[in-house]
């Protein structure tokens, strides 16, 4: 508390915010005569401005303004969502981040901390140019290689039944099939499904890397919904 003299009798002023206040500042005229010592005491009134500054407000502002940043990429700029419970600064998080992310893990459905569903809207194809390189290992080469090996004795079987006549001798004459036919037709239906094997796996295979190259579009859960209103 601030404390002023105002007078001087001693009398003390406390005042804790800014006023004007008015003292009285006592004058004494002493008057004596020639006969006797009687005093005179004339009293005068001054009004004495006093300005008491406030003293300083210790205001500290409470109001923690929380800035979002992504998880991943712990950068404060773009557009973050929340697709899973996880709240406060481990809740935010980039929809373009998440995705590289799931795209480098084994866990594509769950959040690896609260372990509950990430919230989606959907999937859309990303453009050719930011697609990912695919990763060429030496089973995916033997698998091809095959692949062409077979089409080419399959072409081959088929041409070598067509030159023997098989279709006319045995559609067209009604002779019976010769044992070297039926051994061509035994090979060729195994390269066949041989064939089909290697294209149906090679098709998977191509399939699978072209859904890795769908961004997937996360909105905030329903908890982190209920949080923000």
């Amino acid at each position: 508390m601030s404390k002023i003299e105002a007078n001087g009798n001693g009398d003390v002023i406390g005042q804790d915010e800014m006023e004007n206040t008015l003292t009285k500042k006592n004058f004494q005229i002493f008057h004596g005569n020639k006969k006797g010592s009687s005093t005179h005491v004339i009293h005068f009134q001054e009004s004495v401005r006093v300005d008491i500054p406030n003293s300083p407000k210790t205001t500290s502002d409470s109001s923690n303004t929380e800035k979002r940043a992504c998880r991943i990429c712990q950068s404060e700029t773009g557009e973050l969502v929340r697709p899973c419970a996880c709240t406060g600064t481990m809740g935010d998080i980039h929809e373009h981040c998440l995705n590289e992310w799931l795209l480098r893990s084994n866990n594509n459905d769950r959040c690896e901390i609260c372990q509950e569903k990430y919230s989606k809207s959907g999937n859309i194809l990303q453009p050719i140019w930011k697609w990912q390189k695919p990763q060429i290992e030496m089973t995916n080469i033997v698998e091809t290689s095959s692949v062409i090996c077979l089409s080419i004795c399959l072409w081959y079987m088929i041409t070598l039944t067509i030159e023997r006549e098989f279709f006319d001798r045995i559609f067209v004459v009604g002779l019976p099939p010769r044992s070297p036919d039926i051994a061509r037709i035994l090979v060729t239906l195994l390269i066949i499904s041989t064939l089909i094997g290697g294209l149906m796996n090679i098709a998977m295979r191509i399939w699978h890397y072209i859904n890795k190259q769908r961004a997937i579009r996360f909105i905030d859960s329903g908890v982190n919904k209920k949080a923000m209103k």
